[in-house]
């Protein structure tokens, strides 16, 4: 079963989207609309199908990069637009925890 694998891609799919709804991403320009969701969909990809860690923690310090990006670039203060970075970071914990709980079965 592959529960280790998409559950927390779907946890921070779902709270990732809240939060940038919630900072008001989507009354930016388009670039800063295009900059956030590419910071959400950058570390949903990667806990979907990276396997190591050092991936994961290249595509978290990635979507903080593209997240302060479009907080500069945004004439609308997107002030707790930095918690989808930590959600990403809680995501990726969790995923860890679920790799190591799950036995390895030799096929």
């Amino acid at each position: 079963m592959q529960i280790e694998r998409w559950l927390p891609a779907a946890v921070l799919a779902v709270v990732g989207t809240l939060q940038l709804w919630d900072c008001g991403v989507h009354r930016g320009r388009p670039a800063v609309i295009a900059l956030g969701i590419l910071g959400l969909a950058v570390p949903v990809l990667a806990l979907a199908w990276a396997e190591r860690f050092v991936v994961l923690g290249a595509a978290l310090f990635a979507s903080a990069a593209l997240l302060l990006f479009a907080r500069l670039l945004s004439p609308v203060p997107l002030n707790p637009l930095h918690l989808v970075t930590f959600a990403a970071a809680v995501s990726m914990l969790l995923k860890k925890r679920l790799a190591s709980r799950t036995p390895v079965h030799p096929c």
